[in-house]
């Protein structure tokens, strides 16, 4: 049995909103290709992450559990793993509600983004063999804005 030599990761958008579930954006596809796909016998992390910078380069304050703290490291707000064996099809696919990220308190964990890009789909496997992607949490996602506030109205800068 092999162990995985390389990991692909996308999603079907580059931003998303957990209040937008008209369109749907609310839910992260997740699309994991691996190499090879023939007599596996490994396992797959899969973890959404947000760095914790703001624009500008300041970090996180966290001034909640034990005073203030500033946080250096990303923030995993989703974690799964998979064990795969035998053989494997393409793409492996995963789908995340970001109305269901919350933390043991039960507060909703993906917020909007400070920075583009700053949330992360990273997925390891066993051997540290790791692929990646990125995306934008928004308020309302560009589609919706133009679709359902503005009506379809152009938007024109001057």
């Amino acid at each position: 049995m092999a162990l995985l030599t390389s990991i692909a990761v996308s999603t079907d958008y580059t931003n998303y909103s957990r209040y937008s579930t008209v369109d749907g954006r609310h839910i992260v596809n997740i699309s994991i290709t691996v190499a090879p796909t023939t007599s596996i016998s490994d396992t797959i992390t899969i973890k959404i992450q947000r760095t914790p910078t703001y624009q500008g380069g300041a970090q996180w304050i966290n001034n909640i559990d034990s005073g203030i703290q500033t946080i250096s490291q990303p923030v995993v707000i989703y974690s799964a793993t998979q064990t795969l064996t035998g053989t494997i099809t393409n793409p492996i696919t995963l789908s995340v509600d970001l109305r269901t990220l919350a933390d043991k308190d039960g507060f909703i964990s993906a917020h909007f983004s400070y920075v583009p890009n700053d949330y992360s789909i990273v997925v390891t496997n066993s051997t540290t063999v790791s692929g990646s992607t990125t995306f934008t949490v928004l308020s309302s996602t560009v589609d919706e804005m133009k679709n359902r506030w503005l009506y379809g109205l152009p938007l024109i800068a001057h």
